[in-house]
């Protein structure tokens, strides 16, 4: 039966191809709202979505004969709703009717209220919370795949490697960089990152104050210490994404510009560096502050991670719940030999508009990676997080 498909701005950046999907060869129809090619317009010129939006642009002129396009002369109102004001001003064009594809949720609801029919654009919900599926656990009876963690009859905590082997792995705490995992879990989180025989990339997931960041970086600095392993530098990344209101235009060169963005590693650094000196690593400025030897550590914003070859290295990406399917790609691909790659993140905690709890980077790493051999995720948990405070916001719900 032939649909009439109107797709949003969101919809188009998560997957440029999305055209050619809905179209479903010559069975439905394609309608884009001008405010929609005015979005992407004002969205290249972040450097972020540029690529994206070069994509999707790609795909329209593609399948431009294919598609129609519809305008409001009125540019008054707001993004989202001169987008709603163009789909009921063309219902006419429609008289058997259509859905409006979006993944964002007020706009669908918006969509609601004017009784326009919506649809979440399948393919960009990789799962519905699987990153509480694939937890790091696994049982011998329902949900198997390797490396990952199994507690046996006996008590005892075995781990199942990429041959489907168990084996008795850590039941005494261990020690990485005189961090002393405060638990179970951060014990097997130290155990999968410090696993240089296969494993690449092990991806943390846990609500805030549970230690994703400081396990990361004692795990780094470890393996960097270690000089038979072949790493010569550690990389850091995360979005820059805000909470609240921009901060607008920052100055300085780029090393001052993203550096508010890495201000939480300053507590960490001194954590570590009391538990053992990091002075071939970073310096104390006067003001208190830590500055990284920039040959042996570096800041990395995804901005510019393009052409890039990385190899001999540790690399952490941080917050990736905030990376859309593509940048995480992106990342991922610059990494060449020898590099032990540290993901970690939130998904109760998104700050990217165009994302939401299902549609991240992080559940999308664990989509496609959780079958391969030299891939491990855990899902870190425990009584305590950060502080008492911490703790009460998680318990609340809040």
């Amino acid at each position: 039966m032939e649909k009439t498909y109107i797709i949003d701005t969101n919809v188009l950046l998560d997957d440029p191809n999305c055209i050619t999907t809905l179209m479903n060869g010559e069975e439905n129809n394609i309608v884009i709202p001008y405010k929609v090619l005015l979005e992407l317009d004002n969205l290249k010129r972040d450097p972020v979505k540029r690529y994206l939006v070069k994509n999707v642009i790609t795909s329209i002129n593609e399948n431009y004969d294919k598609i129609q396009f519809i305008k409001l002369d009125n540019h008054e109102l707001s993004p989202d709703l001169e987008i709603i004001s163009e789909i009921n001003h063309h219902q006419e064009n429609f008289p058997d009717g259509f859905k409006f594809v979006s993944n964002d949720r007020i706009m669908r609801l918006l969509c609601k209220i004017d009784n326009i029919e919506t649809e979440e654009y399948k393919s960009s919900v990789p799962f519905l919370n699987d990153y509480e599926k694939y937890n790091g656990f696994t049982d011998d009876k329902n949900l198997t795949y390797n490396n990952s963690f199994l507690i046996n009859k006996n008590g005892e905590l075995l781990f199942r490697n990429k041959e489907s082997i168990y084996k008795k792995t850590y039941t005494e705490k261990l020690r990485i960089w005189n961090i002393e995992p405060k638990n179970i879990y951060q014990a097997m989180a130290l155990h999968m990152m410090n696993n240089v025989d296969y494993l690449h990339v092990v991806s943390l997931q846990s609500q805030a104050g549970f230690g994703k960041s400081i396990l990361a970086l004692a795990s780094a600095f470890d393996l960097l210490d270690t000089p038979s392993l072949g790493f010569k530098k550690i990389y850091i990344s995360k979005p820059a994404c805000e909470i609240g209101e921009s901060l607008g235009f920052l100055p300085g060169e780029i090393d001052d510009k993203y550096a508010p963005y890495m201000a939480y590693l300053q507590p960490i650094l001194k954590t570590l560096d009391e538990r053992k000196n990091l002075k071939k690593y970073i310096s104390k400025r006067a003001d208190g502050k830590y500055s990284f030897r920039t040959d042996k550590i570096e800041l990395l914003p995804i901005q510019y991670i393009r052409g890039m070859n990385i190899d001999n290295a540790i690399v952490i990406l941080d917050e990736i719940q905030n990376l859309s399917r593509h940048e995480l790609k992106s990342i991922l691909t610059r990494m060449g030999e020898n590099v032990k790659c540290f993901c970690l993140g939130d998904v109760k905690q998104i700050d990217n508009k165009y994302l939401n709890e299902y549609n991240n980077g992080m559940n999308w790493l664990i989509k496609y990676f959780i079958v391969l051999d030299y891939y491990a995720h855990l899902t870190l948990k425990g009584e305590h997080s950060r502080g008492p405070i911490c703790d009460m916001v998680l318990q609340s719900g809040m």
